[in-house]
């Protein structure tokens, strides 16, 4: 029974189109997030908390005893930089992981163990946590020259296709 809550309560926060925020303004954020949170379901809980820099949305599913945040982190003049999901457990974050990656308009290549980079036009930075359990994950805009972008997508570190 649980692994069918845990089913629809991905299924509805699945919806969520968390890596398309970046490079909105707060106000854009926000909106999408009361529209997204506007929608009822059985034993999901939605909670936007609102601060001088970022807006959270907690999901929060009692019948699995589940917990995923959603963080937005905006710049001084309140345009989204950063991105960060966060699960109380590692399988959790899979789907969201799976579907960030999927994305073909980031055109997102493994660079790393733990990072990853978009089309040199998106300008998107994936970084899962360096060690230990994967729990979460953070995208964020970078700024990056044409030559730094071919270093990173070329590093000798990165792994091969």
């Amino acid at each position: 029974m649980r692994l069918f809550y845990l089913t629809i309560f991905f299924a509805w926060s699945l919806q969520l189109q968390a890596q398309e925020q970046i490079g909105k303004t707060k106000a854009e954020v926000r909106e999408f997030l009361k529209q997204e949170t506007s929608k009822k379901e059985k034993d999901v809980t939605r909670k936007i908390m609102d601060h001088d820099s970022s807006i959270t949305l907690q999901l929060n599913n009692k019948a699995a005893a589940s917990t995923v945040n959603f963080v937005f982190t905006f710049n001084d003049k309140g345009i989204c930089l950063q991105e960060k999901i966060h699960a109380e457990k590692a399988e959790w974050i899979g789907p969201y992981l799976e579907k960030a990656l999927a994305k073909e308009n980031f055109g997102f290549k493994k660079i790393n163990e733990h990072q990853y980079i978009s089309l040199f036009d998106k300008k998107v930075f994936l970084e899962l946590p360096p060690e230990g359990i994967v729990n979460s994950f953070n995208m964020f805009r970078v700024d990056w020259s044409r030559d730094m972008y071919d270093i990173l997508s070329k590093s000798e570190n990165g792994v091969k296709e």
